[in-house]
Order: structure tokens, then sequence, then C-alpha cells
């Protein structure tokens, strides 16, 4: 029989950098908290940015502007599970963290 027996799982380990080209200079924004529940904070942002939140199968759940200051994105309607949250300045610059909502 195939590899799909019972006891017998397939698993993907996805690894995200803490940061690809820091979108937000040498001290980056503060995401929290990570685990979230209802509500991530996303503060110190420099400028304005976009953002957007994608699954682990690298579909855009939630995208959106963050204004400079302090910022917070609802994630009440996400399911449980790990996110990829991309964070993008007007030069292109990026800037990727993991965010797990509880």
């Amino acid at each position: 029989t195939g590899c799909y027996e019972k006891g017998f799982s397939d698993t993907a380990l996805v690894q995200v950098d803490e940061a690809v080209n820091n979108v937000t200079g040498s001290g980056g924004v503060y995401v929290y908290p990570n685990p979230a529940n209802n509500t991530l904070h996303i503060d110190k942002v420099p400028a304005t940015i976009t953002y957007q939140i994608q699954n682990v199968l690298g579909i855009t759940v939630l995208k959106g502007t963050l204004k400079q200051g302090d910022n917070s994105i609802s994630t009440q309607g996400l399911a449980s599970g790990v996110y990829v949250l991309e964070l993008t300045n007007k030069e292109g610059g990026r800037e990727v963290r993991k965010v797990v909502k509880e």
C-alpha cells in the first residue's frame, strides 16, 4: 500500500528570515503580541508602508497600509496558525516577520 497509511503524514517546514532588506532601518518596527489573539500591533513605523499577511500556502489573507507611528491590525477573522507579515516601503525595501495567530 502507499505511504498514506494510518500513522503517516506529510509535513512541510517553512522558515522565514526575521528581516529581509530591513525596511525600517536599524531599529526596526515592534510587532506584538506574538502569538496574537485578535489584534496585532505594529509600532515605531518610520513612514507610510504597505503590509500583507500570507498564510503558509503563500495566499494573501490581509493587506493594507500602515501610517507613520503606531498601528494595529485586526486578526480576528484569521484562523489559528502561522502567518508571514511582509512590510514594504515606497522604495521597494521589504521586511518579513513570522507571526502566530492563537
